[in-house]
């Protein structure tokens, strides 16, 4: 399980817009509201497409094993940025659930 930092992008959208509006200046780190896993985006993404999706155990010692590749850490790791550098303001239009619908073409 790994927990990643996701934007989508009519949720930065509005992040920029009330940015903007507000005139102000600074550094931000827009995100969704919830973390997400790589798992939970696979696993919702062919539901949306109408496939099945079977998750098979992994033995840990093979988990820590391929932990010390870089590009596996990278694909499967936790890449977030902390809850408190969400934002000031409400910016989340859009659920996880319905930019992956709109992402994978599945909402018109």
């Amino acid at each position: 399980d790994n927990r990643r930092s996701m934007i989508y992008i009519d949720n930065f959208c509005e992040c920029v817009r009330q940015i903007i509006d507000a005139a102000r200046g600074g550094i931000f780190f827009p995100q969704n509201e919830e973390y997400v896993s790589t798992k939970d985006v696979i696993v919702k993404a062919r539901k949306l497409a109408g496939h099945r999706t079977w998750i098979l155990p992994c033995p840990q010692f093979i988990i820590k094993q391929l932990s010390k590749n870089e590009t596996f850490n990278k694909a499967f790791g936790s890449k977030i940025y902390d809850k408190a550098l969400y934002g000031y303001r409400k910016y989340n239009i859009v659920s996880f659930h319905d930019s992956l619908a709109r992402t994978g073409g599945y909402v018109k």
